[in-house]
């Protein structure tokens, strides 16, 4: 008996890299949001033990990080990268996003995106310029999101943070609900909730 070997995945299907920080504990969110045809590779940015601060933003989004993390992931082809991690993506600014776009790109990506990147491209699309903003995040990590925020053009009208600085993911919803509801404010367009670990 010979056996043929055939493609084990479906011919049409589109692969997307996807790069998310090593305490990421929510991939079957993004399996969820994904169309049909569409399939994600997951790959994570290496273990480092520290709580949920500014650092930590700056340990999982280091620029030659993500560079390692894309090239990981290089070989099967995927059509476009995702760098799924919001504070990783906004802690050093427009400029540090763009950067990490470029990096993946250089590693190999045709088309990439950060969380940061396609939150600024979605509120653009709907016309927004003034947002709330619903962290988990201690105060200096909150505090980096308006920053990149207001560099953008996008006033923060109010905010409202959890102060943690671990197991995110943990969160119930009804803790969410709690948090979205006190960053509200009638001057907001939209409400942002960061973390895609939330």
């Amino acid at each position: 008996m010979s056996l043929t070997p055939s493609y084990i995945g479906r011919p049409d299907e589109v692969l997307a890299g996807v790069v998310v920080p090593y305490d990421m504990a929510l991939d079957s969110e993004l399996w969820r949001w994904t169309p049909d045809g569409v399939s994600l590779l997951f790959t994570r940015t290496p273990y480092a033990s520290m709580p949920v601060t500014v650092e930590m933003a700056e340990v999982v989004g280091d620029e030659a990080t993500i560079e390692q993390c894309a090239r990981d992931l290089v070989t099967p082809g995927p059509a476009t990268f995702a760098y799924a991690c919001t504070s990783g993506s906004f802690v050093h600014g427009i400029k540090g996003e763009r950067r990490l776009v470029e990096t993946m790109r250089a590693a190999g990506a045709g088309e990439a995106v950060t969380t940061s990147g396609g939150l600024l491209a979605a509120l653009a699309r709907l016309g927004v310029g003034r947002v709330a903003t619903a962290t988990p995040y201690e105060a200096g990590v909150t505090e980096r999101l308006t920053t990149f925020l207001e560099e953008a053009g996008i006033d923060v009208v109010s905010s409202a943070h959890l102060g943690l600085t671990g197991e995110i993911w943990t969160v119930p919803y009804d803790e969410t609900l709690r948090l979205v509801r006190e960053a509200d404010s009638a001057d907001a367009e939209a409400i942002f909730v960061s973390c895609t670990n939330l």
